[in-house]
């Protein structure tokens, strides 16, 4: 039991991005493996750029590698908001020919390579883009991204798109799921999530108020 002690103290902790610094301390210098996080804000009131800036930070800061499942936005809108914030300019606010024109520079070929290759020349992180939502299938798609790419933090954007159409049964099914191979892979993996909207603006979970864990649920 000492020794596992001494295992679990060595793992490497994930880190926040500087503007989330108090949090930072307050989780003790960051996120943990082996552990679900569960990041949930009413829509609209700004929760994707915290994660963008999050996913963003990991990718270039992150000791383990980061496996994204984008459930809501495709491939090419996932690759745009994030090469936007790499490069500091917004290419939705371009016209076609412009944003086209402009990734055609050699500056803007250099960022890309920069954002999504490593050094050495291997992936800097993987993306699954899946309009299958068969639970199943999306499931043996993260397994390929803990066993086959080694990705140790999984992001799930959002899961409740990931729960379309299925019963109650089914999602607690999944979330069991999900604590197995977080054990099993020690890996760790962060829900983003919406709350249920709000039947008037005084209800809880409406933008500005404070969520309930009923909210979460």
């Amino acid at each position: 039991l000492y020794q596992n002690l001494l295992d679990i103290i060595r793992i490497q902790k994930i880190p926040l991005p500087p503007f989330l610094k108090e949090l930072e301390e307050m989780l003790s210098g960051g996120l943990t493996l082996e552990s679900i996080v569960n990041i949930a804000a009413a829509s609209g009131i700004g929760k994707s750029s915290y994660v963008n800036e999050l996913v963003y930070y990991w990718i270039f800061n992150s000791p383990y590698k980061v496996g994204i499942v984008s459930l809501e936005l495709s491939s090419g809108q996932y690759a745009n908001a994030l090469f936007s914030r790499h490069v500091h300019k917004k290419l939705s606010l371009l016209k076609s020919e412009e944003a086209e024109e402009y990734l055609k520079t050699d500056e803007a070929i250099e960022a890309g390579k920069e954002l999504f290759k490593n050094k050495d020349g291997t992936d800097r992180f993987y993306l699954i883009e899946d309009r299958s939502s068969k639970l199943n299938i999306m499931e043996d798609l993260i397994l390929e991204l803990i066993i086959g790419c080694d990705c140790k933090i999984i992001i799930l954007d959002p899961l409740q798109d990931l729960f379309a159409g299925i019963s109650l049964e089914q999602q607690e099914q999944h979330m069991a799921w999900q604590k197995v191979i977080m054990k099993t892979y020690e890996i760790c993996i962060v829900n983003i999530n919406h709350t249920r909207k709000a039947a008037s603006t005084k209800d809880s979970g409406s933008t500005g108020s404070m969520i309930s864990e009923e909210d979460i649920q």
